[in-house]
């Protein structure tokens, strides 16, 4: 190359020398082969239909398609810049355990008169009780 070229031009270059080869391989015929059409070969093939690649828009409905695409990429830009900030500036949560919570006191009853039954400690069997039954009176003299 000259010596005048800068590296940007250069690159320039080198990127269009690259991108070449690739407009090629768009004008290449493809065919639809196999028994159910799935299979795409660049040869003809028994049984085979050429695919017909052209794009059916109008220049003025390319141009409003790359229009919208570069809408929704500025619009995605924007919204995820203002979900990184929202991340950035959220609290993170508290330090969590795995343990059960301690029980907490149960509510005193407001209700006055009401007698309180000792309850027995923790470390303390159940023991279950039958009341007694109380005498008949009887009704002889």
């Amino acid at each position: 190359m000259p010596a005048g070229f800068s590296n940007r031009m250069r690159l320039a270059v080198l990127g269009l020398a690259c991108i070449l080869p690739v407009g090629a391989a768009w004008a290449q015929p493809i065919y639809r082969c196999g028994p159910d059409g799935r299979e795409y070969s660049q040869t003809p093939c028994p049984g085979g239909r050429l695919l017909d690649l052209a794009d059916p828009r109008s220049a003025a409905q390319r141009a409003e398609a790359r229009d919208v695409a570069a809408r929704e990429a500025r619009l995605a830009t924007r919204l995820e810049a203002q979900r990184r900030q929202a991340e950035s500036s959220a609290k993170p949560p508290g330090a969590a355990s795995l343990s059960p919570r301690p029980a907490q006191k149960p509510v005193a009853d407001p209700s006055p008169g009401k007698p309180k039954t000792k309850k027995a400690a923790a470390d303390e069997p159940f023991i279950a009780t039958v009341p007694r039954r109380s005498k008949a009176k009887s009704t002889s003299p």
